[in-house]
């Protein structure tokens, strides 16, 4: 038989070995967190790091979402025509980081606020606004997949 102070021995003992591999873990996954981060800050465009903690209602979602539509409509209209804005390659990347956001906003706002985002409501853009932009942007060229 173990006496009982043995079997304590061995209880902590196993803890402190799964609480130190908890803790590895945690410092591998913290640096491959900050290696992203830096990552995100290298693309030079403040829109890059959107974080969707912004996004507190409905009409948050209509009021970004037209916000990057914008910024992507004026970053194009910049340009004679779509062949010259696609030789910039700072703007391209700046277009394909905007509408990387929108996506972004989209599928959080979907999941969150369901049905609420096709009724009528009352922000300061109707629920249809998003649609006429984003048809406003890919008839400057863009395509939906850009």
């Amino acid at each position: 038989m173990i006496k009982p102070i043995h079997k304590i021995l061995i209880v902590f003992y196993l803890i402190i070995i799964s609480c130190t591999k908890e803790t590895k873990q945690k410092s591998n996954n913290d640096s491959e967190l900050k290696t992203n981060k830096s990552s995100i800050s290298l693309t030079n465009n403040p829109d890059s790091g959107f974080k969707l903690s912004k996004i507190k209602s409905v009409c948050d979602c209509y009021s970004y979402s037209m916000d990057i539509f914008n910024e992507a409509i004026s970053i194009r209209n910049s340009y004679e025509n779509f062949n010259t804005f696609s030789k910039n390659q700072e703007s391209v990347k700046t277009i394909k980081q905007l509408t990387k956001n929108w996506r972004k906003i989209r599928g959080h706002c979907l999941k969150t606020y369901e049905r609420e985002m096709f009724t009528p409501n009352n922000c300061k853009h109707p629920s249809d606004s998003v649609e006429k932009i984003k048809e406003k942007f890919y008839s400057l060229g863009f395509s939906p997949s850009y």
